[in-house]
């Protein structure tokens, strides 16, 4: 088991280190691999590979990204102690300052906002308003009916702790079963997700045996 684990590892890090790959698309894997508890495996890609990101064209401009790519990439950077202005918003709120009423049918956006506004900085009141914003609007969503893996993460949020909030091997765990349901996942990082979990579980039971003797 640990061989394999082994080998499916270097198949992630191949990946996360991948230059080729799109900005966006590092971004979701790197929060695809810390929700997943496999963040402590590749520490220095990670940073390598933020590193990277806060120098492309991507980062510079977002204006022409969508609300849940921007908050995404605010809350992955803020996560890892780089910090992105506020301002990355801007094209998200209407001339009063207040967030724009058509974001609030983007539950994926929403999402991605309500988990970014508890990586507030000191002094930037955005995140107070935009706390209170995507929560209410996820709430209504919610009562109105949404199904599927984008419904069952929002209800998940809103009945706990954002993530970065309450990493644990039993928040990893649910996601694990989340991430087997996206169509878009890498087998080898769901792969590695469970083996590491069990090999995990099977060090701590073998710990409390020991202790309990």
């Amino acid at each position: 088991m640990q061989e394999t684990a082994t080998k499916l590892e270097e198949k992630v890090r191949r990946m996360i280190n991948r230059t080729e790959m799109e900005p966006r698309s590092l971004v979701q894997l790197i929060d695809d691999v810390q929700r997943l508890g496999l963040s402590y495996k590749f520490k220095v890609d990670i940073n390598r590979a933020l590193h990277m990101i806060v120098s492309t064209e991507y980062f510079k401009d977002q204006t022409q990204t969508s609300l849940h790519e921007t908050a995404l990439l605010f809350r992955i950077l803020g996560q890892h102690g780089f910090h992105v202005s506020q301002d990355v918003f801007k094209s998200f709120k209407d001339e009063e300052g207040k967030f724009r009423a058509e974001i609030s049918n983007d539950v994926r956006g929403l999402l991605s906002l309500y988990e970014a506004s508890y990586l507030a900085f000191e002094g930037e009141s955005l995140w107070e308003e935009a706390n209170e914003f995507s929560r209410t609007h996820l709430m209504n969503i919610v009562k109105e009916g949404i199904d599927g893996e984008i419904g069952e993460q929002v209800r998940h949020v809103l009945e706990g702790l954002p993530y970065h909030q309450n990493i644990s091997k039993l928040e990893a765990r649910w996601y694990i079963d989340m991430y087997n349901k996206m169509e878009s996942h890498s087998r080898s990082l769901l792969e590695l997700a469970k083996l590491d979990f069990n090999i995990v579980q099977s060090s701590y039971q073998k710990e409390l045996q020991e202790v309990l003797r």
